[in-house]
């Protein structure tokens, strides 16, 4: 949709997760298209954070038990009409294929970054404000003088290991926000409440809104049920505002 802006609120944990890393591979390929020692400190913390994330749960159990409750979705549908049977063929290979591309590497995502000392040093000064300032971690510094090609390269090789990582993050959230398409709703004085079937999880909920509004909505909810309110503001720095208009806006329940 054009012109639109979107807003997603995860439903559970682990999309919460998914949407997370997401975010922080696409600012990893931003910057890494940047030559200066700027951006390469962003792509490295990127990097950071990413072992941040992946550190506070078993993610690898995690996604492929979602690649594989997906390709079980996606086999049911063989067997309806009006799906395009050879579009779902090659989805449900390209699960398959990175489903025992991520069996057969048999470690954790990242392992071997674990032990590098250099991003361990990194690590530990990242979380510390102003931390990263060249007196505080002269190793840094130095790599920061290496010639751009050589930091894109070296950031590059510790990023492959997340390979199949980014892959199943980018093709688990494609399926999700593809499963259904945005309907019409109204926030009737600013407040839209949906009760939701816990037997069918929502994994997302997604809102489209004209990129130009005023509002903007504040989300939340869980399995049983979703609350939205409308919000406005005057200034950037003004405390934001619950509105009391009628306001028209889309939203997609993703179920799959």
């Amino acid at each position: 949709m054009e012109n639109v802006a979107n807003y997603e609120y995860p439903l559970n944990e682990r999309t919460r997760s998914f949407l997370r890393l997401e975010y922080l591979f696409k600012q990893i390929r931003h910057f890494l298209d940047d030559t200066s020692a700027w951006s390469s400190r962003v792509a490295l913390s990127s990097l950071i954070e990413i072992q941040e994330v992946i550190a506070r749960s078993d993610l690898k159990t995690e996604i492929l038990k979602e690649l594989e409750r997906h390709t079980s979705s996606l086999n049911r549908l063989k067997q309806q009409s009006g799906i395009d049977q050879t579009r779902l063929k090659e989805i449900l290979l390209e699960l398959e294929k990175l489903i025992a591309d991520i069996y057969a590497s048999n470690k954790p995502f990242g392992h071997d970054l674990k032990k590098n000392d250099f991003l361990i040093a990194v690590k530990q000064r990242v979380a510390i404000p102003g931390g990263m300032c060249d007196f505080d971690l002269p190793i840094y510094h130095h790599w920061l003088y290496n010639t751009p090609d050589k930091r894109i390269e070296m950031i590059v090789d510790w990023l492959s290991r997340f390979n199949f990582l980014d892959h199943a993050i980018h093709l688990i959230l494609k399926l999700i926000r593809e499963s259904t398409l945005h309907h019409q709703e109204i926030a009737d004085e600013g407040i839209y409440q949906k009760t939701l079937d816990s037997a069918t999880p929502c994994q997302l909920v997604r809102i489209a809104m004209p990129h130009d509004s005023i509002y903007y909505p504040e989300v939340s909810g869980g399995k049983h049920r979703v609350s939205i309110r409308f919000m406005t503001y005057s200034d950037i720095g003004v405390k934001p505002m619950q509105t009391h208009d009628d306001i028209d806006f889309k939203i997609a329940y993703c179920i799959i």
